[in-house]
Order: structure tokens, then sequence, then C-alpha cells
């Protein structure tokens, strides 16, 4: 399974460690969800699995978000999304 990330790094342009990653949260079946304002797409949230711990906070051009503004969308997150 290692030698899969490996071959499609390449194609993808990215690290063999993304694509291990993402294929980790697909067989996982990893829960993500994309927050909207209007029709003005803001952020989407990764989950491990639903309910579970946050993976990742990325912008609309699929940037990580760190540090304080990460903090503060994930305090921000409704209450009900612990249950997504």
């Amino acid at each position: 399974m290692r030698r899969l990330p490996a071959a499609l790094a390449p194609a993808f342009g990215v690290h063999p460690s993304t694509i291990w990653r993402d294929l980790q949260l697909i067989l996982r079946g990893g829960t993500i969800i994309n927050f909207y304002s209007g029709d003005e797409f803001l952020f989407s949230v990764t989950r491990a699995y639903p309910g579970g711990p946050i993976l990742s906070v990325t912008d609309p051009d699929d940037n990580e978000i760190r540090g304080q503004a990460r903090k503060r969308i994930i305090r921000s997150l409704p209450r009900y999304f612990g249950q997504c």
C-alpha cells in the first residue's frame, strides 16, 4: 500500500505523504464539511471520522489555515458540528 502514494504523487504534483493521508481518510471514512456564507465558500474542515478530531482547516484555495485563525474557526464552529 505504501508504493501506491509514491507512484501517484508525481502525477498529482504533491508529496507522497499527502496521497497517503488522503487515502487513509477515504479508507476510514473521513468527513469533509464545507462552510459557506450565502454563496461564498469560506473554508472546509476535515475530520478523521464523524465526531472525531479535526485534522485540517483549509481556505478556498485549499491552503491549510494555521495558528490563531484556525483556533478562532474551530471555536466558532456550531455546536452540532461535533455530531457531523
